[in-house]
């Protein structure tokens, strides 16, 4: 009887070795390949011609990049935090990150800042982890991540990439040569702890990837792939980008949300473009499944796919083999291919070109070269051909194992250098079959998560009764769902009612990120458990497919839609949404105050109401994105922002007609408006005038009794050549009127005097102008810079204990929560932002430092500001305080 062991084809002798990543880059580059990005739906361009990148110009932009990332200070194998909404830029980064040797860390964009949500935990455990990284994105995304890391007391080291300069022409350079095993991407996913967990990627890995792609799969030269699936997912990002730039064929990336507002995009750019090669998990097969009658309807020749992947999801037959008969008609022949992989694997490692319809489990094919698999029992030992086990896995694309992890990587890779996959399965026939998980993991759209973190979030709740709770993945329309289980701590109709399901769906939304599409009260007795206490929840998910629970959602079903009744939509614009809303969630009533996701819908449905919801007008077209419905959830609140959108667009378009657009203005005029300031004898430009006028002395002599009493050695005191005279300011430094400017008596106490004194300044100033920046209509803006800081040195640095009851701040850490209120209101580099900040300054504010001549250079830089149409009114000068003063 032949054991359970697959090994992959061996890779060509010195392929790893004799090439570098930067390497691909540079080879496609001599070609005439590349990228064509869609971002959005351009109807102006329907071609999209102006999205085309070659790989010849990605490599000039990427040599720029990193040739700015070098200039910051980085060194090869330092993390590089890649934090982008669109496609082009986040390859443009991801490349200057290769091309140097730094590793680029990729991070989903959060669909909001203000709120905490699972991408934002990513991102910050994923920061705290790496300590202190360089952050990269666009900077329209900059204000949105400086706030939050105010908010949170994260610190980001932001540099946004849209703002560098990028040379015309490409300059020679030698790039980074990696060792094949130098850490190449660290790919950040959530873990079964609650907490980002790191895989480590080397070269080796992702070279062998795209090699396995490229040969299993058949790319060629003349090969176009697509793929609208995030590039932060590591199959996207090495299966359809990087094995792309192996080959030097043409790619197109699409915007995800695009394809997820009408999935049937997917097809149209198929039939369009002429792809040979795509993919996506088995979830938007089932998109294109549930809009059978749409689909029968279009003309699409798909005769040109040699090959679609399935895969980073549960393969279910029944999808697949709807799929393919629902196209066929269309030209696509028998060119779905099953595959396995996951981010410890360097992306899909196992591919089948045998779809096998009507199997109970779907037949994942053989092993790319230079990977093996096999299947063993508990004690790691080789199962007989065709029986179930564990799933590992072993070669050369191999994660390195989890970034400072070390117990991780003790209880998933054996000794011999096999990784514990957590899937079970079968190899017969020379194939591998998956069949199901050995741990308690729901994959939904392509995304993990864990069944006991779920489980936890809700037994967080105090109507929840805690240790009968399960979250299961079910089936529905050959797509899984997940499905919680709960007991409720009270019995009544009314403690069970929709109230609490609602409480349940937004606990699991704020907390994992997704939203359960059943939420089921049941009786203690009703949740299965081992006699070890061990919830079965297999057995729940065959009870659900047996229908044990149908009776119980209908009447949740029906005491959810008795709420909707009551709250009926009371003008057109929410009669529109709630229209769209009940299409989308399939409900017969939805009411203006409830909340989406608490109704049961989703990210992917979210898409769905966008897509409906920019058809309605052009102006909603216009205004709506995606955040602003994670923002705006229910139907109330969508429609009251969608007529102040209105209202404010019509207002801007009258505005626009009347005041033409700033531009660079050819009169070189420039008045000042208005002063103030504090000197040393002088605490207003008047005072400071007339000293002038006077020839008033300004220099203050000092006792030795106020020199010691600030702290100096009373041995310099008395040393004959200490001159005990200095130019102090007339005010009170300490003083600071907090509660006119907003601030706590704490935050209050740790900010710099030099950023007080600049913020009080900057206020008279504009009030000596005569202007209220709170409600100026133009935009204003601020150049300014400051001094050393000797306060943070002598008085608040020696303080620092008391800032944060966690952290002693021996070590002082950006991080912390106290290391991080240190650093803003004490850095110089906080200066000027948060002046514009407290007083409403909506143009430039730059901080600027040259020294002795910053103030000046803040007058230059201010007047050319204004020049070229920046702003229609600017701050500018300096400050220089030392405390203490008198010494």
């Amino acid at each position: 009887m032949s054991e359970s062991i697959l090994t992959g084809a061996a890779l060509p002798h010195g392929l790893i070795e004799s090439t570098t990543l930067p390497e691909l880059l540079c080879r496609a580059a001599a070609g005439t390949a590349g990228i064509r990005y869609l971002e959005a739906l351009d109807v102006t361009d329907p071609d999209n011609q102006l999205s085309v990148q070659t790989y010849a110009e990605l490599l000039n932009t990427a040599t720029a990049i990193w040739n700015h990332l070098k200039s910051a200070g980085l060194q090869p194998q330092d993390p590089v935090v890649l934090h982008f909404s669109e496609n082009r830029a986040f390859l443009t980064a991801f490349w200057g990150c290769l091309l140097g040797g730094f590793v680029p860390v990729p991070i989903a964009v959060a669909p909001d800042y203000e709120t905490d949500n699972s991408k934002t935990a990513l991102l910050r455990h994923s920061v705290q982890m790496l300590g202190d990284p360089l952050l990269l994105s666009e900077s329209t995304l900059q204000p949105a991540l400086h706030a939050y890391g105010q908010r949170t007391g994260l610190k980001l080291r932001l540099m946004a990439v849209s703002d560098l300069p990028i040379p015309e022409q490409p300059r020679a350079t030698q790039f980074h040569r990696a060792n094949p095993d130098d850490l190449a991407l660290l790919m950040f996913t959530s873990g079964s702890t609650g907490t980002a967990k790191g895989v480590m990627l080397s070269g080796r890995s992702l070279l062998t990837v795209a090699y396995g792609m490229a040969t299993v799969n058949r790319l060629e030269p003349e090969s176009i792939s697509l793929n609208w699936m995030p590039l932060e997912h590591v199959a996207s990002l090495v299966m359809f980008h990087l094995t792309q730039v192996y080959v030097g064929c043409k790619q197109i990336q699409v915007a995800n949300q695009l394809v997820l507002q009408d999935p049937l995009r997917w097809l149209d750019w198929i039939d369009q473009y002429r792809v040979t090669h795509t993919w996506a998990p088995n979830f938007a097969y089932g998109l294109i499944v549930d809009r059978a009658t749409e689909t029968e309807q279009r003309r699409w020749d798909l005769s040109c796919l040699r090959w679609m992947g399935n895969g980073a999801e549960a393969v279910v037959g029944k999808t697949t083999q709807r799929f393919l008969e629902l196209l066929a008609a269309k030209g696509l022949g028998d060119v779905v291919s099953p595959g396995y992989g996951m981010s410890e694997t360097g992306s899909g490692i196992v591919h089948s070109h045998n779809f096998s319809q009507g199997a109970a489990f779907v037949e994942v094919g053989q092993p790319i070269p230079g990977v093996a698999v096999r299947i063993v029992d508990d004690a790691n030992q080789l199962l007989p051909s065709g029986t179930v086990g564990k799933l590992q896995v072993a070669g050369q694309t191999l994660s390195q194992g989890y970034y400072q992890r070390p117990d991780l990587n003790a209880e998933l890779f054996t000794p011999d250098g096999w990784f514990e996959t957590g899937d079970l399965g079968l190899i017969q026939s020379a194939s591998l079959t998956i069949t199901g998980r050995q741990k308690e993991v729901i994959i939904l759209n392509g995304v993990n998560y864990y069944s006991h973190e779920i489980e936890a979030a809700v037994e967080e709740l105090a109507e929840v009764m805690a240790s009968f709770t399960a979250a299961c993945a079910v089936q529905e329309s050959g797509s899984e769902r997940l499905a919680v289980f709960f007991a409720p701590v009270a019995t009544s109709d009314a403690a069970i009612g929709s109230d609490l399901i609602k409480t349940i769906r937004r606990q699991v939304v704020r907390q994992i990120g997704i939203t359960p599409s059943y939420v089921i009260p049941v009786e203690p007795s009703e949740i299965p458990k081992t006699n070890l206490g061990k919830i079965q929840r297999t057995q729940l998910v065959q009870r659900f497919a047996a229908g044990e629970f149908a009776a119980r959602l209908r009447q949740v079903e029906l005491a959810m839609a008795q709420v909707s009744a009551r709250q009926s939509p009371q003008n057109q614009r929410q009669q529109q949404i709630a229209q769209i809303w009940r299409e989308v969630l399939g409900l017969a009533t939805v009411g203006v105050e409830e909340n989406f996701f608490e109704l049961g819908g989703n990210s992917l449905l979210l898409m769905q109401v966008l897509q409906h919801l920019q058809q309605l007008d052009s102006t909603i077209s216009a205004s709506l994105s995606a955040v602003a419905l994670f923002q705006y959830p229910t139907i109330s609140a969508l429609a009251g922002y969608l007529n102040q959108s209105e209202s404010a667009s019509q207002s801007a378009s009258q505005l626009a007609s009347q005041q033409p657009r700033r531009v660079r203005t050819e009169n070189a005029d420039i008045a000042v408006v208005g002063m103030a300031c504090r000197f040393p004898g002088a605490n207003s430009i008047q005072q400071f005038w007339q000293n002038l006028c006077a020839g008033v002395e300004s220099i203050s002599f000092f006792t030795d009794a106020e020199i010691l009493a600030s702290g100096v050695d009373p041995a310099l005191v008395s040393h004959p050549n200490y001159v005990k005279a200095s130019p102090i300011l007339a005010c009170d430094v300490a003083a600071f009127d907090a509660d006119f400017f907003g601030y706590s008596p704490r935050e209050a106490s740790l900010l710099d005097p030099q950023q007080r004194l600049l913020l009080e300044c900057a206020w008279e100033c504009l009030e000596d102008a005569g202007y209220n920046p709170l409600n100026y209509s133009g935009d204003i803006g601020l150049y300014a810079g400051a001094s050393a800081n000797t306060y943070l040195l002598n008085h608040v640095y020696p303080n620092r204990h008391q800032f944060d009851e966690h952290d002693s701040l021996n070590v002082v850490t950006l991080s912390s929560l106290g290391g991080f209120q240190l650093t803003v209101a004490n850095d110089k580099d906080y200066l000027t932002t948060r002046v514009s900040y407290k007083l409403n300054l909506t143009g430039p504010s730059v901080n600027v430092q040259t020294a002795c001549s910053t103030s000046l250079v803040a007058i230059h830089m201010a007047q050319q500001s204004l020049l070229n149409g920046e702003c229609d009114m600017v701050l500018a000068g300096g400050v220089s305080v030392h405390t203490p003063q008198k010494v």
